[in-house]
């Protein structure tokens, strides 16, 4: 979705006025993905320290009501139960935003994450991401190759699956 509306005339801004609707308005609508909570739990129960680290910008460029998009993943998160749920614990101090991909790639470097999930191909094949790290690439629409280096996952269950069967 992203690419083809980018793609279209001002698409551009286009995007960036959906990012503040879905982002800052309508977050609290999001359901989370099929497979995210297993995972989490799964994860939790391995041992696995979690971190979630984003290059959300703190506010959209194209939203006059200015809402702070990373507050609104906060309360998200509290609202799925993902900090108060005991087999999840996720830490709400884990939880990392940068304003850019290059600040986000080194923050994942400064964490020496062994593994590291994105939605974004661009995150994970950018030079400067670390080469220790192992690249998941998260596409629940896209059956296309993963490029060298990456592993493509379409379901949070195959990830699960891969991390810790």
């Amino acid at each position: 979705m992203r690419a083809a509306t980018r793609a279209l005339p001002d698409g551009e801004a286009l995007w960036q006025t959906l990012q503040a609707q879905v982002y800052a308005h309508r977050m609290s609508e999001a359901e989370p993905m099929p497979g995210s909570r297993d995972f989490l739990l799964t994860a939790r129960a391995a041992g696995a320290e979690i971190y979630v680290v984003s290059h959300k910008t703190q506010f959209a460029k194209r939203d006059p009501q200015r809402v702070d998009m990373r507050r609104a993943a906060y309360a998200w998160l509290a609202q799925q139960g993902y900090f108060e749920d005991p087999a999840i614990g996720l830490d709400p101090g884990r939880v990392i935003f940068r304003g850019t991909r290059r600040e986000k790639i080194r923050m994942i470097a400064h964490l020496d994450c062994a593994v590291f999930i994105d939605d974004l191909e661009e995150v994970l094949t950018d030079p400067a991401f670390p080469q220790t790290t192992r690249r998941l690439l998260y596409t629940p629409g896209s059956g296309a190759r993963a490029p060298i280096g990456v592993e493509r996952f379409r379901s949070w269950n195959d990830i699960r699956q891969a991390l810790f069967a």
